[in-house]
């Protein structure tokens, strides 16, 4: 994300650089230019920022995964204690369910 912020500002500094060079520009059409060009760098900066919507996405995977964590562990300790045999698909979630929110703790947002 910083990287990304850098190239554009970085690309907004240039085209404000090539504004400074035009000849016979006018104080006023140089300021509206400059406004015009911060708006666009803001605008384009919060467009390349992580909503609150993708938040919410990481946060409710996280949620959704713990719960198929404890109903996977819960069915497995029911199951022993009926001396039943745990099914493969079940131990299969269970892993796959700590992997992937071990997964997303480690590199939140990327």
């Amino acid at each position: 994300m910083k990287k990304t912020k850098l190239i554009i500002e970085k690309a907004f500094v240039d085209l404000q650089n090539s504004i400074e060079k035009i000849p016979n520009l006018t104080a006023d059409a140089k300021k509206k230019l400059d406004n015009g060009l911060e708006n666009a760098k803001k605008d384009a900066v919060k467009e390349a920022t992580p909503t609150t919507i993708d938040n919410r996405i990481y946060i409710g995977a996280i949620i959704v995964l713990g719960i198929v964590l404890i109903s996977v562990t819960i069915g497995a300790l029911l199951l022993s204690l009926r001396g039943l045999e745990i099914p493969e698909i079940i131990i299969a979630l269970g892993s796959a369910s700590v992997g992937a929110i071990a997964g997303l703790l480690s590199n939140p947002g990327k």
